[in-house]
């Protein structure tokens, strides 16, 4: 029997270089030590009479068949190195479920799987396969596994399953396994893999990757429930969902059409859900493939997989039918040079490293064509491949298509630090919605595809319906010496040390207001504000609009440079501020900047000038700088007609005369435009908290 298990029996430790991809799972092991992300859990069920001697027999025999499940990954003299072992008995710790009802029975098992895959292994110490077994019934047990990615893959799993059948049914019958011999081992593939690394035909694939992929890689940007942390956590979750079973001949025919495998159409409905969703037309999507071009591979366990980058063109939208061609030819090209490992395409591409974001691609698609269907152990004994949640995600998104004739199961894996469940649910629905309709009407354009359900449409279109009654052609100003006159006397503005009406407030912006016209201000020149939350802000930017200018807010607690930087970009003419802070501004105000300080004499005493600024409701109200995504900050110009609209909606908060609205905002930030007309267009009273009292 031994000699069906290796055609060349280990008797002593051997040495081999990594392959390129254990070789990078082996940095990443090193840079995050303890993770669980490459773990690969499985389960079998075992339904019948089972005699778990013979099973663990199995167990050792696939052990013994398979250099893989003997090798440590370890580092010798500086270089790491995989070290197999002669022999190694695999252990098998069995846990007794029986006691326990049939629910608690059930979910103690999927916990027991879910933490047998989460527990990280050691790459140095070993052993790379655990096994535990569960009794469930008498006639019932669930073989529980998890290997790491570094010695095996998902072909890998069908192979340890067919291997344990054949050991385990020898054991039974009395007989000698069945197995086909091993020509070679991985290590000697992983030793061939490094002296190919030097071959003209790699050369030549690198060449065609590097023309394919281009210099600049550009990264998929989903629209996310969270910002993305500096570091993704890998932690994940997966969804269901079911292609409508009308579809899946339609699916089948039209790859028939298109001369292509479902595969590709399975694909371009991805492609297409992925355009709708971001707007890219270069769209890049990483892609499994077996990996195991040599005829010697094909039966052993191990880390062959490779992954490749297929890059759709969706550009002038077009018909699903045209996107299917394209991604035909894309497709087939990808696997004519599939050979160049994932790990050497990074190394060529040099993609700017980024530790919160997967290189060369950030979603992947997985085709499941080949499911491990049922088979006999032994008379009176199946076996069948459960359905595992490793509780990963590698990616920010993974769809898997998994064939179910005659139709097919979707799953996606996401990440649980950028999506919520709801969110991953309707993105799976919309891929199942967008490709049914996709390959029933295939002549459509991409952009005609729907992706949402009918009553879902009519709902967005009634809450879409929010046409407002505002006054469309006053100006800021115009409306606040307006709502004064009606409502003189009621308060209007306070902190918790004043109280103004809305005719105290209306003379003190009055004045104001005539000083910066007295110095230019008008429309479309800009006044900065460098002032805290307080009574002296709000009347500042009421004055400003009243002399016809465009306010910007500063927090006079952000860094000098940066607001020096503010100030330039955005030519204010006017720097209004107050003792307290006129040390933050430029010592001279430059050539071009006028700084008024509010409490100094010459501020207050001014003439009181009735006559009102000749803006319009297109002119500029304000300027606000974002943080800008590329670190440098970035401008935003509102009109007044638009801060008109934001200070009367009606939803989700009408404001009305008898209302108090709290003014918490930094200066700095946008909604403190909201807070303050919302209030004082609406004769509402606005309640000042300041600095230290929010």
């Amino acid at each position: 029997r031994a000699a069906t298990m290796a055609a060349t029996a280990v008797t002593e430790v051997r040495r081999y270089p990594l392959s390129l991809a254990q070789q990078r799972l082996w940095f990443i092991d090193r840079m995050s030590p303890g993770s669980a992300l490459y773990n690969v859990p499985a389960a079998f069920s075992l339904t019948g009479v089972l005699h778990p001697r013979w099973l663990h027999q199995a167990l050792d025999g696939v052990v013994a068949r398979h250099e893989t499940l003997r090798t440590t990954l370890e580092e010798v003299a500086g270089e790491p190195v995989q070290v197999v072992v002669p022999k190694r008995h695999q252990a098998l710790p069995a846990v007794d479920l029986r006691r326990l009802g049939e629910g608690a029975r059930r979910a103690e098992a999927d916990r027991l799987g879910a933490a047998l895959g989460a527990r990280p292994f050691d790459l140095s110490r070993g052993p790379l396969l655990r096994t535990v077994l569960l009794r469930l019934a008498p006639s019932e047990h669930r073989l529980l596994l998890c290997l790491h990615h570094t010695v095996s893959d998902g072909w890998s799993l069908g192979l340890l399953g067919e291997d344990m059948a054949a050991f385990y049914r020898a054991g039974v019958l009395g007989e000698a396994a069945e197995r086909p011999p091993l020509e070679l081992q991985y290590g000697e593939l992983a030793r061939q893999e490094r002296s190919r690394l030097d071959d003209g035909e790699l050369r030549r694939q690198l060449a065609y990757w590097r023309r394919q992929l281009g210099e600049s890689q550009p990264v998929l940007e989903l629209p996310t429930d969270r910002p993305r942390p500096p570091l993704l956590s890998h932690a994940g979750a997966v969804v269901h969902a079911e292609l409508p079973a009308t579809a899946g001949p339609r699916l089948q025919e039209l790859a028939r059409r298109h001369r292509t495998t479902p595969f590709v159409v399975l694909l371009a409905g991805y492609a297409a859900l992925l355009n709708r969703y971001t707007g890219d037309t270069d769209v890049r999507i990483g892609s499994p493939v077996a990996g195991r071009g040599q005829a010697e591979s094909e039966a052993l366990i191990g880390f062959f997989v490779n992954l490749l980058v297929l890059r759709g063109d969706l550009g002038g939208d077009p018909t699903f039918g045209e996107l299917v061609d394209r991604l035909r030819e894309t497709v087939l090209e990808a696997q004519s040079n599939a050979d160049v490992p994932f790990e050497k395409l990074v190394e060529e591409l040099q993609p700017e490293r980024n530790r919160s974001i997967s290189p060369l691609f950030q979603t992947a698609f997985v085709l499941q064509n080949a499911p491990m269907p049922p088979r006999a152990l032994a008379p009176g004994l199946e076996m069948s491949y459960v359905d595992t949640d490793s509780g990963t995600a590698k990616y920010d998104q993974t769809l898997f298509a998994i064939e179910r004739t005659p139709s097919w199961r979707l799953e996606l894996e996401y990440s649980t630090a950028l999506f919520d469940p709801d969110t991953a649910e309707r993105f799976l629905e919309r891929y199942a919605r967008l490709l049914a309709a996709a390959v029933e009407t295939p002549e459509r354009c991409l952009s005609a595809l729907p992706l949402i359900p009918e009553t879902e449409r009519r709902q967005l279109a009634e809450w879409g319906q929010t046409a407002l009654d505002y006054p469309r052609e006053g100006t800021l100003g115009e409306l606040f010496v307006a709502q004064a006159a009606r409502t003189p006397d009621r308060p209007a503005l306070s902190d918790r040390g004043q109280t103004l009406t809305y005719r105290e407030l209306e003379a003190r912006t009055a004045h104001l207001a005539a000083r910066l016209r007295g110095l230019g201000v008008g429309p479309e020149v800009v006044v900065a504000c460098c002032l805290e939350r307080s009574v002296e802000l709000v009347v500042a930017l009421i004055a400003v609009a009243r002399a016809g200018g465009a306010y910007l807010c500063l927090d006079p607690h952000h860094p000098r440079a940066h607001l020096a930087g503010v100030l330039e970009d955005s030519s204010a003419a006017v720097a209004l501020t107050t003792s307290a802070f006129r040390h933050v501004l430029p010592a001279a105000g430059g050539p071009a900047l006028e700084v008024v300080t509010l409490d100094a004499p010459s501020a207050v005493r001014l003439p009181r000038e009735p006559r009102g600024a000749e803006s319009a409701a297109e002119s500029a109200a304000c300027l606000f700088y974002t943080s800008g995504s590329t670190g440098r900050p970035k401008a935003v110009l509102m009109p007044q007609r638009a801060l008109l609209r934001l200070a009367h909606l009606t939803w989700p908060l009408p404001i009305s005369p008898e209302d108090r609205m709290a003014h918490v905002s930094n200066p700095a930030f946008d909604a403190v435009s909201y807070e303050i007309w919302g209030a004082l267009l609406n004769g509402a009273e606005l309640v000042v908290f300041e600095r230290d009292e929010v």
